[in-house]
């Protein structure tokens, strides 16, 4: 088993647990760590962080893909697909981007909006990206075209948080209005 830890210096370290050596990988990006991930079959490690640009690792050997995937401002939230060929990163530079793994290409254009993305999520069949942003609703993308797919989920104040649950049913959004609502 492997666990990943990313501090506001940029330090991410890569440990396997129960080893008597546990230290794996240790990496210096220079710049605060804001999300880290791992592909659903444990072979990669994608780090978003305020260098503008994901990084991803071979969690076996620590080699880097040959490409980043960048932004303009700091990446603040990434997520993998369940089928691993896909990675979702929410921006400070107002986009939200889907990027194919393989190639280091983006999937679709960029999704815009007027505020600073914050966070990402696929549904679990990998056809809707959920992301929320500095504002008060979290959005629903068709993750195939980028398209907008739904209305707002909309609360009275910034959502912080948003879920979807593993049937792909229900979605799940936490405000600062102090409520949590069910979609």
């Amino acid at each position: 088993s492997l666990l990943a830890t990313g501090t506001k210096s940029g330090e991410v370290r890569l440990l396997k647990i129960g080893s008597p050596n546990p230290q794996a990988l240790k990496l210096e990006l220079g710049q605060a760590v804001g999300d880290i991930r791992f592909s659903p079959n444990g072979r990669l490690l994608a780090v978003a962080s305020a260098a503008k640009a994901v990084r991803i690792w071979r969690t076996k050997n620590g080699a880097e893909l040959p490409f980043s995937l960048p932004h303009n401002d700091i990446v603040n939230a990434i997520a993998f697909s369940s089928d691993g060929r896909f990675l979702a990163s929410a921006s400070n530079d107002h986009t939200s981007r889907i990027w194919r793994i393989a190639t280091g290409s983006e999937r679709v254009k960029p999704i815009e909006r007027e505020m600073e993305f914050i966070g990402v999520q696929f549904s679990p069949d990998d056809a809707t990206l959920l992301t929320t942003s500095w504002g008060r609703s979290a959005q629903l993308w068709d993750a195939r075209t980028g398209v907008h797919a739904s209305q707002e989920l909309a609360h009275s104040d910034w959502v912080r948080m948003a879920a979807v649950d593993p049937s792909g049913r229900f979605l799940a959004t936490a405000s600062t209005d102090r409520t949590t609502q069910i979609w």
